[in-house]
């Protein structure tokens, strides 16, 4: 057993135990007096608070032993841990009411003076740049618990067109600097993507009769979209071009390599026609559309419109 689990698990057994002795350890976890007071070492760093009875009968009493949590990680773990966190405060809209100074400074003060040092130290020479949140997203907790929850919500939207519609969703997610969710439209039948920020007013739907769980939302989102994605289409990219997709891939989309050429492939609904036009815009000169026809004649034409501009 690794040093990590053994510590982990010995929390957990000593999470049970008011009081021990050293000779516990060692039979429990089959290691010897010198690795048990090693162990003992370590546990006290994490914040394991003990105090020392000697004599015959002695051994280790625990103190606030409520508060004892049955984890260990390492310094590697930290640093990552640490350095995730730094990455969300680009995100200044979250699911989440805690913000990240608050949630950074509660895990800081759990360190010892050691690892609270070399954390400090890392974070001090990475930095993470990403888009950061770009618009308001004022109810991305409640749409969040109604999926966890698996509830029918009413939802007020207005973004090419106005809609009062109930829905239940299925995923929420995040996408350069614009949080979005899937969800299905109970009164239609169907399924659409909606972006947070476009949202007028969300509630709890009165009538909760038509909602499904978890997993046959799943099914039916599968189901829905093998039948959807109904057009095929490829393009070549260059060694930019490849780079741009990797940056930022959509769904339903892959990178193929053939004959030391790479293509981007994937299915499409011609209802995403725009939106498809719109992303191999940004390649810019690194992607030559191949099919089908009508995308190419597509992309051409958003070509020309942009070059109107300029003449």
């Amino acid at each position: 057993m690794k040093k990590s689990e053994r510590l982990n698990q010995e929390l957990i057994f000593l999470s049970e135990r008011p009081f021990f002795q050293l000779k516990d350890l060692m039979a429990e976890f089959e290691i010897s007096k010198r690795t048990a007071l090693r162990d003992m070492t370590a546990l006290e760093e994490m914040g394991l608070a003990f105090y020392t009875e000697t004599g015959k009968n002695g051994g280790y009493h625990l103190v606030q032993k409520s508060l004892l949590a049955p984890v260990y990680f390492t310094q590697d773990d930290l640093t990552m841990i640490f350095y995730a966190l730094q990455s969300v405060k680009r995100l200044s809209v979250t699911p989440f009411d805690k913000s990240y100074p608050q949630i950074f400074e509660k895990l800081l003060a759990s360190l010892s003076k050691r690892q609270k040092d070399y954390v400090l130290k890392i974070l001090d020479v990475l930095e993470f740049y990403d888009i950061p949140v770009i618009s308001s997203s004022t109810f991305l907790r409640q749409l969040l618990e109604a999926t966890v929850e698996e509830q029918l919500l009413w939802i007020d939207y207005q973004q090419k067109e106005h809609l009062q519609q109930v829905i239940q969703i299925y995923t929420v997610f995040y996408r350069s600097g614009i949080w979005f969710f899937e969800a299905y439209v109970v009164d239609e039948a169907r399924w659409k993507t909606y972006r947070v920020d476009c949202l007028l007013a969300c509630e709890k739907a009165d009538n909760q009769e038509k909602r499904q769980s978890r997993k046959e939302l799943a099914q039916a989102f599968k189901a829905f979209y093998q039948d959807y994605l109904d057009t095929p289409f490829k393009c070549e990219v260059d060694a930019m071009g490849k780079e741009h997709f990797l940056k930022g891939a959509y769904r339903d989309m892959k990178l193929q390599e053939e004959n030391d050429k790479s293509y981007i492939v994937g299915r499409f609904n011609r209802e995403e026609l725009d939106y498809l036009v719109h992303y191999l815009i940004t390649f810019g000169e690194h992607v030559t559309v191949l099919e089908p026809s009508f995308l190419r004649e597509a992309y051409l034409e958003k070509l020309c419109a942009i070059m109107k501009r300029y003449q």
